[in-house]
């Protein structure tokens, strides 16, 4: 919880601590724990001789192999709250086992480190497996360990952990065993002399082997009868953690039943995938399937990768929006919380304050009357008790108290009548005996005076007399007294000189020895103060320097903390720039794609405009040609010739040629071309041979119309070759005109005889 981490020193004394405690309590496992945590803080501190590190690293293995195998509780979920407060306490980050905690300590290189009996002691429990002489072997390791006062304290632990290691590897070998043998093994152990050897008693035995049988350590039977013990191996049984340490998975050397059992699947599974491989190998492939296999995942990696990092980015971005979100939510409904509370913490305290207030009116109200009537009752019952006035005490609901009042006002405007009226004749009575005692007495006042006189003076005489003989008497006597002692007034002045210079000369020791002893204490006293000045110097100096390191600190977090609100900032900055440029490329898109739907709507109604166009332009060719051919049914109608060479108006017969026979061949400008588009630019000319021949229905339209009659199909006359005629202008279909060329033509097929 503290900013600054502690120091070394500080959790070195702390986990030292913890050791005692959890040796005191009785945890091996938790004592085991803080033995490795002490380890582990100084051997980074350093500063430790050989000696003390090889003592500190037997302890951490002697502490570990103490710990208990197997569970020591019928219920493992008794302690789970208190294993984990535990935890906490050591700041491991989950609960330590023992196979976890030797593991550590041989991680540390504190087997090489530890004395020889720890290692031998290490080697006999934890990697040699002979049940038979275990403990004939580990004897004189205990005995040697019993004259160490650091290591005797786990010789109980021990005890049991070489018990439980005994039954372990004995339930590998055997199947049944007999009580005798297994009391004759651990006999080695029992002949000892060391404290605690007595655990390996014939009651102590059995009572470890139901134990471990009622924790379902080992599955074990015992027949007293038959006076063995019996090994079970259940087929079926419950798998335990590997990372737990009960008796049955440490140091296995051979599976157990139910080891086969679980494992026989798996074992059948991969017996039939080797049989397949070898059956039917796999087909090799060759360099080139290999590489486009290779790149084919090189690129679905890094589409992968490329898709990963998009969708952390996103889960990123919102997860911190969702956090953002019910961060905000958290505050809104706090504030809301908070501000209901505190209004409905204002209605109840308004509430409460207005019962309050009417409850105190109401009491106050309770106990005025209240006192009311009781003193109404008092004030009756004394006036009842005076006699001066009558009152029912039973009628007083009756009476008011203002009424009582004012009767007790009148009983004491009596009363003081009458104590004024007694006072003025006892006053009166006083007066008249004093006047009549000093009128007695005022003849016997001088015969008094004389008499005192006269008493006074003898008493004055008497003792005037006694004073004087006493001082005689004391002036004899110390005039003898005088005489007497003035003999010896020399030896009294000698003795006071003697006793004068030897106090002076004790006197100046002593005052020499006070002087010397002042200047020592002064001497004292400025070193101290030296002292203390310097130290609190030092102290204000490392005041200061704590000060600034703090304030170093403080101010390094500080930076720390803006840099990581600025790369945040920053991260933020870059997600809503990638955002509005994902945005403004989709807007783009968009854009682009409606534009190519509208230039895609355009060319469509350019197509059906056009369409419509060559339909309209069809249809008019249509009627057009329908129109052509009535005409040319009109022609046909009108006179012609016999068919003998001569016509009905008497000329000059002649043979009708195939050419007046035949029906007019079509040609390609009667077909429907489509006009060029308007916005394209101007058509390449084309061949045109039927407006070139001069022979389309067209040009001989357009004749007829001029000519105002009715022209010819066929020349009149046959030639062998058509004499080449003016071209009569026709309509423009598509089609360049070509000018005619005296080119020789075959006549057959063109309805003309040789």
């Amino acid at each position: 919880m503290a900013k600054k981490a502690p120091r070394p020193a500080m959790m070195a004394n702390y986990y030292e601590k913890l050791t005692r405690i959890f040796l005191m309590s009785g945890n091996a496992l938790y004592h085991a724990a803080a033995w490795g945590r002490y380890y582990a803080v100084i051997t980074a501190m350093g500063g430790k001789s050989q000696e003390e590190l090889r003592r500190l690293a037997g302890q951490v293995l002697v502490s570990a192999l103490a710990v208990p195998v197997g569970s020591q509780t019928q219920d493992p979920e008794d302690g789970k709250v208190k294993n984990s407060r535990l935890t906490v306490l050591l700041g491991l980050p989950k609960a330590p086992t023992r196979r976890a905690l030797l593991e550590d300590a041989l991680s540390r290189n504190v087997l090489k480190l530890c004395p020889e009996s720890i290692r031998e002691l290490y080697n006999t429990l934890e990697v040699t497996f002979d049940p038979l002489s275990l403990c004939s072997s580990i004897a004189p390791i205990f005995t040697t360990l019993a004259s160490d006062a650091s290591y005797a304290q786990y010789l109980p632990l021990l005890q049991r952990a070489l018990l439980s290691r005994l039954l372990s590897q004995l339930s590998q070998v055997y199947s049944s065993l007999n009580i005798a043998q297994l009391l004759e093994l651990v006999a080695p152990l029992k002949d000892t002399a060391i404290e605690g050897s007595n655990a390996f008693g014939d009651e102590q035995v059995e009572a470890y082997i139901m134990g471990c049988a009622r924790r379902r350590e080992l599955h074990i039977r015992v027949n007293h009868a038959a006076g063995n013990i019996t090994f079970a191996d259940d087929a079926f049984a419950a798998i335990e953690d590997p990372s737990s340490s009960s008796m049955a998975n440490i140091g296995a050397i051979q599976p157990s039943t139910s080891d086969l059992v679980r494992t026989r699947l798996s074992a059948l599974a991969t017996c039939l995938h080797n049989s397949i491989v070898t059956l039917y190998p796999l087909a090799q492939l060759t360099e080139e399937q290999q590489q486009e296999r290779f790149a084919a995942l090189v690129e679905a990696a890094k589409a992968e990768r490329k898709a990963l990092q998009l969708r952390r980015s996103i889960v990123a971005r919102r997860r911190e929006l969702l956090s953002e979100l019910s961060v905000r939510k958290e505050r809104e409904e706090a504030s809301r919380r908070a501000e209901f509370n505190r209004r409905e913490k204002e209605e109840a305290s308004r509430r409460q304050a207005e019962e309050a207030r009417r409850r105190d009116v109401e009491r106050a109200k309770n106990e005025i009357e209240k006192i009311r009537t009781e003193e109404a009752r008092k004030l009756a019952q004394s006036l009842k008790e005076k006699g001066s006035l009558k009152v029912d005490i039973t009628e007083m609901e009756n009476l008011s108290t203002d009424n009582i009042m004012r009767l007790q006002v009148e009983q004491l405007e009596k009363e003081k009548r009458e104590l004024a009226e007694k006072t003025r004749i006892v006053s009166k009575r006083i007066d008249h005996i004093e006047r009549a005692y000093r009128k007695e007495e005022r003849p016997l006042l001088a015969k008094d005076y004389e008499q005192q006189q006269a008493e006074d003076k003898t008493a004055h005489e008497a003792a005037q007399k006694t004073r004087i003989e006493s001082a005689r008497l004391s002036h004899q006597q110390d005039l003898e007294t005088k005489k007497r002692l003035s003999r010896m007034l020399d030896f009294y002045y000698t003795h006071r000189e003697v006793l004068i210079s030897k106090r002076s000369e004790e006197f100046a020791k002593r005052k020499e020895a006070a002087q010397r002893k002042i200047e020592e204490e002064k001497t004292k006293r400025r070193k101290a103060i030296l002292k203390e000045r310097e130290e609190e110097r030092r102290r204000l100096e490392e005041e200061e320097r704590v000060r600034r390191e703090q304030e170093e600190e403080e101010r390094r977090l500080e930076e720390e903390i803006r840099a990581e609100e600025e790369r945040r900032a920053h991260e933020e900055e870059e997600v809503r720039l990638a955002a509005e440029a994902k945005k403004r490329e989709e807007e783009e898109k968009v854009a682009l794609l409606r534009k190519q739907r509208e230039e895609e709507r355009q060319a469509a109604l350019e197509k059906a405009r056009l369409q419509q166009q060559r339909e309209e332009e069809a249809e008019a060719r249509r009627l057009a040609r329908a129109a052509e051919r009535e005409k040319e049914k009109l022609q046909q109608t009108q006179p012609r010739a016999n068919g003998f060479g001569r016509t009905t108006d008497g000329e000059v017969w002649r043979r009708p040629s195939a050419r007046d026979v035949a029906p007019p061949t079509p040609t390609r400008a009667a077909a429907v071309l489509p006009p060029a588009r308007s916005e394209s630019p101007a058509p390449v000319p084309k061949f045109r041979p039927a407006a070139a021949a001069g022979a389309g229905w067209r040009a001989r339209e357009a004749a007829r119309k001029e000519g105002g009659g009715d022209v010819p199909s066929r020349p009149e006359t046959p030639v062998s070759r058509p004499a080449p005629r003016e071209e009569t202008p026709a309509e423009d279909d598509g089609f360049q005109k070509v000018p005619a060329k005296n080119v020789w033509r075959p006549t057959r097929g063109r309805g003309r005889a040789l």
